[in-house]
C-alpha cells in the first residue's frame, strides 16, 4: 500500500512538472522576442529591413505599403536633428524624388525616396518631436509610408540582412575618406576632435554638426542618392 502511495505520489508531481513546462512554453511563445541587431562599426540594421543607397530604409508591411524612414547612419552623423520636413501626404513621388528634409541650424539634408509610389501616411509625432529620429530611427522615428507602384522593381535596388551589413561598412570608409579629403582643404571649416575618426574608428556621433555647410552640401550629393 505504501509503494503505491509513493507510485502515486511521483506520478503526481511528473504531471505537475509537465503542465508547469507546457505553462511556461504558452507563456515563452506569447511575449516578442527582441530581435537582434547586425551593427556594421557601431550602425545598427534591424533584420528584415532593407536599406537603400540613399540611407533609407524601407520595411514591407502587411496591408501592402512599405514604412520608411531615416538609417542609423545618417542620423547619427548629423546628430540632434531640429525639424523634419517629409513630402506632402497623397503626394505621388518618383524614385529618387525628395522624401524628406530634415534640418539641423541653419543646414539642412534632402533624402529622396527609395521607391516609387503614392503617400500614404506621415510620421505625425514628428512634427513636435523631431528628435524621434535620433532616438528610435526605425520604430517610432519613421517617416512616412507610401503605396508602391513598382515595388518589384525597385526593390532589387537595396539590400538585406548581411549584405546590408557589408554595404554599410563600407559607407562607413567611405566616409572617412571623405572627412579627410574636407579635412585637407584650405578652409574646412570645423576641427575634429581626437584621431578615433580617421585612424580606423567609428565616425564620431554629430561629426557632420562640426563641418560647413560646404561639407554638407557634398555629404548630400554623394551618400544621400539613389543612383
Amino acid at each position: 500500500m505504501v509503494a503505491l502511495l509513493v507510485l502515486t505520489s511521483i506520478l503526481v508531481f511528473v504531471i505537475i512538472d509537465l503542465l508547469i513546462r507546457r505553462a511556461r512554453r504558452r507563456t515563452e511563445a506569447l511575449v516578442p522576442k527582441q530581435v537582434r541587431l547586425p551593427v556594421a562599426d557601431s550602425f545598427r540594421i534591424p533584420r528584415g529591413y532593407f536599406l537603400s543607397r540613399g540611407h533609407s530604409w524601407l520595411e514591407l508591411l502587411q496591408n501592402g505599403t512599405v514604412r520608411i524612414g531615416i538609417d542609423d547612419f545618417v542620423q547619427k552623423l548629423v546628430g540632434p536633428i531640429d525639424a523634419v520636413s517629409p513630402a506632402p501626404l497623397q503626394s505621388k513621388i518618383r524614385k529618387g524624388e525628395t522624401l524628406v528634409t530634415i534640418r539641423q541650424g541653419g543646414r539642412s539634408l534632402a533624402l529622396p525616396s527609395p521607391i516609387t509610389g503614392t503617400i500614404s501616411s506621415l510620421n505625425a509625432s514628428l512634427v513636435g518631436k523631431p528628435s524621434l529620429v535620433n532616438d528610435d530611427p526605425y520604430t517610432s522615428g519613421w517617416i512616412a509610408t507610401i503605396e508602391p507602384s513598382n515595388l518589384f522593381s525597385e526593390i532589387r535596388m537595396t539590400t538585406i540582412s548581411d549584405a546590408a551589413a557589408q554595404w554599410l561598412k563600407n559607407e562607413v570608409a567611405r566616409f572617412r575618406n571623405f572627412l579627410q579629403d574636407a579635412i585637407s582643404r584650405p578652409d574646412p571649416g570645423f576641427v575634429l576632435s581626437g584621431g578615433t575618426l580617421l585612424d580606423g574608428g567609428a565616425p564620431v556621433e554629430g561629426v557632420m554638426h562640426m563641418t560647413d555647410e560646404r561639407t554638407w552640401n557634398s555629404f548630400e550629393r554623394e551618400f544621400l542618392s539613389t543612383d
